[in-house]
């Protein structure tokens, strides 16, 4: 199949989507997973939360993904999935808070990492010490939540105000 690589990183997407938005103690906790395609590029998806607190709030997602490779062992597994110096920059120039979703297409399962000043320059492989389960995807929507209370989206004032 001369097009393995797109079915792959499409497959990815779409695992993505299931698993952010799986429904945990009965409720959903994230919505509108919207993928940006070529506009934003490295950005792959905007993710919205359900009802947050601080009024509106997002996260931005590079989702990468493989057919069940990994690198090391016992606690020192990582699943092998690169992202470049290019992209890595573009993700910390990100509005909000920015991740990097890395999907096993074998096992159908995700694992995420949050960009910060302190990220590497690039990486080719991910760690599994946060796999997209109901525990990571709660404490994901409060440090979400809690980021966008401290940064709101409105600006205090505006030379523009009426």
């Amino acid at each position: 199949m001369s097009d393995l690589r797109n079915y792959v990183g499409e497959r990815g997407e779409i695992l993505f989507a299931k698993l952010i938005t799986k429904w945990c103690d009965g409720e959903p906790w994230f919505t509108r997973v919207v993928f940006q395609g070529e506009k934003a590029p490295t950005r792959d998806y905007t993710v919205e939360l359900v009802e947050p607190t601080s009024g509106h709030a997002v996260l931005f997602v590079q989702v990468k993904a493989t057919r069940g490779k990994y690198t090391g062992s016992g606690k020192k597994r990582r699943l092998s999935v690169k992202l470049s110096q290019s992209d890595m920059a573009r993700l910390k120039r990100s509005a909000g808070p920015a991740f990097v979703v890395g999907i096993d297409i074998d096992s159908d399962l995700g694992y995420l990492v949050q960009i910060s000043a302190k990220s590497p320059r690039s990486f080719s492989s991910l760690s599994l010490r946060h796999p997209i389960n109901c525990r990571t995807i709660k404490k994901l929507w409060e440090q979400i939540d809690a980021y966008w209370i401290v940064h709101p989206m409105l600006p205090p004032s505006s030379r523009f105000e009426g």
